[in-house]
C-alpha cells in the first residue's frame, strides 16, 4: 500500500522503486548499495570486536587440545600453523576494530584474514593422514558457523569461504593419498552445513535490505506531502532553520519563493477534487526543477502552495528562477475556463530575501515572503513581488 501511494507521486522515492524492482540477488541499484553497505559497515564494527576475539581464544583453546590429540612430531606442527593460520589473523582483526581509521576497511581485513584461516585450518588435514589419525572434522563445521554468521562477512565474501573451506579440504585429501569413506562422509556432511548456513545467511541478509528499505521509505513519507511528493512543511521550516545559520557564517544571502496557483478555488470547484489533484501533482513536477544545488529545496507551503528555497542567490538570479517557474507552470497548458486573467493556469510568485543576521529570524523571512506573496495577487495575479527582509 505504502509502496504504491510513493510510487504514483512525482519523483518516486529510489527506496519504493527498489522494493518494486526487487532484490533477489542480494544487491541494490547504486544510489542505495553504498549507503546500505555503509551503514551495515558501521554496525558491524561495533560487534566485530568481540566475535573476533572470542575467536581468538577458541584458536588458542584449539591448539590446547592438540596437545592432548596429536603425537609430539604433529603437535608441534599444529602449534605452527593453528598460531600463524588462525590465532594471528584474528588477532589481527581485533587490534584493526581499535582504530578508526581501519572503520572503512574492516570489512575487507575480516574476508582476507577469514580466508587465510580457511586455508590454514584446511591443511592441518594433511598432517593426520601421513600419521594414520582420524582427523578431527568438528573444527571445520565451527568455522563454518563463524564464516556465515560471526565474521561479520557479506553474504558473497561468506560463500567464497565456505566453498573455498570444502573444496580445499577434498582438494588436499586427494592429493595426499586414498580418500576414505570416513572422509566422503565428513565432506558431504561439511558441503551440506555449508548449503544450509547459505540458506540461513541468505534470509538474514534479505531481511535486513528489506529492513532498511522500509525504514528508508518510512523517513522519507514523514519528511514528504503524501500528493505532491515533495519535502512537507515541516521539513521545509527545519531545513530554513539549518541553512539560516550556514548562511551566517557563509555570509551569503538566502531567498524563499512562495508560489500559489491562482484561482484554484474556482479549479476545483469547476473540475472536481481529483483534477485538482492531479494540478498539484503536476505542477509540483514543474517546480521540483528548482533544486539546483545542495540547499536548495521545493516544498508544498499549504493547499495549493508551495516554497521554493534557494540559498546564496543574488536579487537578480532569484527574479530569473522566479520568473522560470511561473513560465514553467504556465507551459504545462492545463485549461482553466474560470480563471480572471488567462485560459490556463497560472501561478503568483512572493519572494524574499536576505542576508541572515541574529537580529532576523526564518520566521519573519516566511512572513515577509506571504506579504510579497499577497502584493502579486492584489496586482492581478500571474505576477512576482521580491521583497528585501533588509529594506
Amino acid at each position: 500500500m505504502i509502496t504504491t501511494t510513493f510510487n504514483a507521486i512525482p519523483g518516486a522515492s529510489s527506496f519504493a522503486r527498489q522494493i518494486t524492482d526487487g532484490y533477489q540477488w542480494l544487491r541494490f541499484d547504486t544510489e542505495l548499495e553504498g549507503p546500505y553497505r555503509q551503514q551495515q559497515a558501521q554496525l558491524a564494527y561495533s560487534r566485530i570486536r568481540i566475535q573476533w576475539m572470542v575467536f581468538f581464544v577458541i584458536a588458542l583453546l584449539s591448539m590446547v587440545i592438540d596437545l592432548l590429540w596429536l603425537p609430539d612430531d604433529s603437535c608441534r606442527i599444529n602449534w605452527v600453523i593453528r598460531l600463524t593460520g588462525l590465532g594471528l589473523p584474528a588477532l589481527a582483526v581485533v587490534l584493526a576494530s581499535f582504530w578508526n581509521r581501519f572503520a572503512q576497511m574492516i570489512s575487507s581485513i575480516a574476508f582476507i584474514s577469514a580466508i587465510i584461516i580457511v586455508l590454514a585450518l584446511a591443511s592441518t588435514w594433511l598432517l593426520p593422514l601421513s600419521q594414520q589419525l582420524v582427523t578431527p572434522v568438528a573444527p571445520l563445521f565451527i568455522l563454518t558457523f563463524f564464516i556465515w554468521f560471526f565474521a561479520e562477512l557479506s553474504f558473497r565474501q561468506a560463500i567464497i569461504a565456505g566453498l573455498l573451506l570444502s573444496s580445499v579440504t577434498l582438494v588436499g585429501r586427494l592429493v595426499v593419498g586414498d580418500v576414505i569413506a570416513w572422509d566422503v562422509q565428513n565432506l558431504i556432511l561439511l558441503t551440506l552445513a555449508n548449503v544450509l548456513a547459505a540458506v540461513a545467511a541468505y534470509q538474514l541478509e534479505y531481511g535486513k535490505r528489506t529492513t532498511y528499505l522500509k525504514a528508508g521509505l518510512l523517513n522519507e513519507l514523514a519528511e514528504r506531502d503524501g500528493m505532491s511528493g515533495l519535502y512537507n512543511r515541516r521539513m521545509l521550516e527545519s531545513h530554513l532553520a539549518r541553512i539560516w545559520r550556514q548562511a551566517m557564517r557563509d555570509d551569503v544571502s538566502l531567498a524563499v519563493a512562495l508560489v500559489d496557483v491562482d484561482y484554484f478555488k474556482a479549479f476545483n470547484e469547476h473540475y472536481g477534487h481529483q483534477k485538482g489533484d492531479d494540478v498539484i501533482r503536476q505542477v509540483a513536477v514543474a517546480l521540483a526543477g528548482a533544486e539546483k544545488r545542495p540547499f536548495d529545496m521545493v516544498a508544498r507551503y499549504s493547499g495549493q502552495c508551495f516554497a521554493v528555497v534557494w540559498y546564496a542567490s543574488q536579487r537578480q538570479m532569484v527574479e530569473s528562477l522566479a520568473e522560470t517557474l511561473r513560465g514553467e507552470v504556465k507551459e504545462l497548458g492545463i485549461r482553466h475556463a474560470l480563471s480572471c486573467i488567462d485560459r490556463c493556469l497560472t501561478v503568483s510568485v512572493g519572494v524574499s530575501i536576505t542576508r541572515p543576521e541574529e537580529r532576523h529570524s526564518v520566521r519573519e523571512l516566511l512572513d515577509l515572503a506571504e506579504v510579497a506573496l499577497d502584493q502579486a495577487k492584489d496586482d492581478g495575479r500571474d505576477a512576482i513581488k521580491i521583497r528585501h527582509l533588509d529594506c
